[in-house]
C-alpha cells in the first residue's frame, strides 16, 4: 500500500488536525505570556518587542513542527506502514521519534529524545510555577485569597506560600489519568487557560459600552469583531480537546467560582466597613 493511499485513508485528519493546531499555536502564546508574568512589567517598548518575538517564535515553530512532520513521514518503514497502515503505525509508536529512532537502531538519538522529553518540560514547569505564584500573590493581596499567600519572604524577595500552593497545585493537576500522558496534559492546560481567556471578550465589551471614558494603557482596536472571533476561536478549542477532558475542567472551574465567589463577598464587606470607617473619621475631623 502506498504512503498517498494510506494518507488519502485517514482524510484531512492524517495531515491536518485541528485540535493539535490549535493547541500547538496556543500553547506558544500561553508560554510567551508566563514567562512574561514571571518576569517584571513594562511598557509599549516591551508590548512591542513581545509581538515581535512572538511572530518570530511562531514563524520558526512552525517550520520546526512542519520539518519534524516530514521527517517522520519519511522515517517510518516501508514494511511496518505496509503490514499495518497509519493507524497500526500510530498505536505501534506510542514515542513516535523516539520508538522510530530504536526501530531504526539510533541509541544515541533516542536516548536524545528522551533527555529533552525531561529537560523542555521542567524548564516550562518552573516558568509556570513563577508565573502562578504571582498569580495567587495578587490575589492575596486583593482580598480574594488567604493572607497567608500575600506575606513575602525577607531573605529571598519571594511569596514563599504562594511558591508552595502552586506546587501544590501543579501536583494535583496530574492525579487525573487523564492528565497523566503528555498529550492529555497538554489539552486539560490549554482548556483550562482558553476557559480562562472566554471571559475576557464580554468583559472588553461590557467595559467599553459602561465605562467608555475610562483611561486605558492599551485599547483594542476593531474589538466589535475581534471579541466575537475570540470567543469563537476558544469556544472551537475547547470542542476540538474532547469531552474527557472538559468533563474534568468543568467540576474544577465551578468549584474554583463559588471560592472565589465567597472571597469577593468578603472582600466587599471589608471594603464596605473601610470606606464607613473612612468617612467617620473625614466627619469627625471636620
Amino acid at each position: 500500500m502506498s504512503l498517498c493511499g494510506n494518507v488519502a485513508e485517514l482524510g484531512r485528519q492524517g495531515w491536518l488536525d485541528p485540535t493539535l493546531l490549535g493547541i500547538g499555536s496556543r500553547w506558544l502564546f500561553a508560554g510567551a505570556k508566563s514567562a512574561a508574568l514571571a518576569g517584571s512589567d513594562a511598557g509599549w517598548a516591551w508590548l512591542l518587542g513581545t509581538l515581535i518575538i512572538l511572530l518570530i517564535a511562531l514563524g520558526i515553530s512552525f517550520v520546526v513542527y512542519l520539518l519534524l512532520q516530514y521527517a517522520y513521514l519519511g522515517a517510518v518503514p516501508n514494511s511496518v506502514l505496509s503490514e499495518k497502515g497509519w493507524d497500526g503505525v500510530a498505536s505501534l509508536y506510542s514515542s513516535p521519534y523516539a520508538d522510530i529512532a530504536i526501530h531504526l537502531g539510533l541509541g544515541w538519538l533516542t536516548s536524545l529524545v528522551l533527555v529533552d522529553a525531561v529537560i523542555s518540560p521542567a524548564g516550562t514547569g518552573n516558568i509556570y510555577i513563577a508565573g502562578a505564584s504571582r498569580v495567587l500573590f495578587a490575589w492575596a493581596k486583593n482580598g480574594h485569597l488567604f493572607e497567608l499567600f500575600s506575606r513575602v519572604d525577607p531573605k529571598s524577595g519571594v511569596p514563599r506560600g504562594a511558591l508552595w500552593l502552586s506546587l501544590i497545585i501543579s501536583i494535583a493537576w496530574t492525579l487525573p489519568s487523564n492528565f497523566q500522558v503528555w498529550g492529555g496534559l497538554i489539552s486539560a492546560c490549554t482548556s483550562a487557560m482558553v476557559f480562562t481567556y472566554m471571559p475576557g471578550s464580554t468583559s472588553l465589551a461590557a467595559f467599553r459600552a459602561r465605562m467608555p471614558q475610562m483611561q486605558r494603557p492599551f485599547s483594542l482596536p476593531f474589538h466589535h469583531f475581534l471579541s466575537p472571533l475570540t470567543m469563537i476561536a476558544c469556544t472551537f478549542l475547547l470542542y476540538w480537546s474532547g469531552w474527557n477532558v472538559v468533563s474534568v475542567l468543568v467540576p474544577i472551574l465551578v468549584a474554583a467560582w463559588v471560592l472565589y465567589a465567597l472571597f469577593g463577598t468578603k472582600m466587599k464587606k471589608a471594603l464596605t466597613t473601610f470606606t464607613q470607617r473612612g468617612g467617620c473619621c473625614s466627619t469627625t475631623s471636620r
